[in-house]
């Protein structure tokens, strides 16, 4: 019965023309069916029944036998093995089951108690009877963005000293902006500072506007004593 780790075949094509280079087609294509059929099995047998299943129903020949004779030798269970490839195999088959007992142990020490209780969030905690309860977040944000998150006193300050502007549309589009070129460049430092300037160019801009409609309404009213 084949193994997991006998999904992959070695060949080494160098090793095997050189070894390989007085066999003709035939004894090629059997030569290679009997190592894939050592590399599943561990071995092969070399009964007439045994041979016709591995080369597909087909009648070895004395030429392919000659290959069986010359490249593999029988054990003391009457079945035959190639020297080269079995010590691949039981090499393959070590890393394999190095990998798999690695993995196993890390799954166990992730059952652990120990360990499990050290993966648990932070804003977790585990009661006496062993329940998870959230615990209340130390500060409720008014405003919480991809990067900028305000609490309320901080929020209330911003819209007593940028009143004209839409405060909510602004945090949003900056925090969008602000989120874009911290993925693009890494963690955005002293967003705060830069928030505010942003802000005061826009309210700043918006009184400009304002003292502008203010002045273009003068304009339009008529001289005193103008009919």
């Amino acid at each position: 019965m084949s193994e997991k780790f006998t999904k992959f075949f070695p060949l080494h094509g160098r090793d095997y023309r050189a070894d390989t280079a007085h066999l003709n087609l035939e004894q090629h294509g059997a030569y290679l069916l009997l190592l894939i059929e050592q590399w599943e099995r561990g071995s092969i047998s070399v009964d007439e029944i045994s041979l016709r299943r591995i080369f597909m129903g087909n009648k070895p020949s004395p030429e392919v036998l000659s290959v069986i004779d010359e490249f593999f030798h029988k054990q003391d269970d009457g079945r035959a093995v190639n020297s080269r490839l079995e010590k691949e195999r039981t090499t393959a088959k070590g890393i394999y089951e190095r990998k798999v007992n690695a993995a196993q142990k890390v799954a166990a020490a992730r059952k652990s108690p120990d360990v499990i209780k050290e993966l648990l969030p932070v804003n977790k905690k585990i009661t006496k009877s062993k329940k998870i309860e959230l615990t209340p977040p130390e500060k409720e944000y008014s405003f919480s963005g991809r990067v900028i998150k305000l609490i309320a006193a901080d929020l209330n300050k911003l819209k007593s000293l940028f009143p004209l502007i839409d405060l909510n549309y602004e945090l949003d589009r900056f925090d969008a902006a602000f989120d874009h070129e911290q993925r693009e460049g890494g963690k955005k430092k002293n967003w705060y500072m830069e928030l505010q300037a942003k802000l005061k160019y826009q309210n700043d801009k918006a009184v400009k506007e304002k003292q502008a409609t203010k002045e273009g309404k003068r304009s339009f009213k008529s001289p005193r004593g103008a009919i």
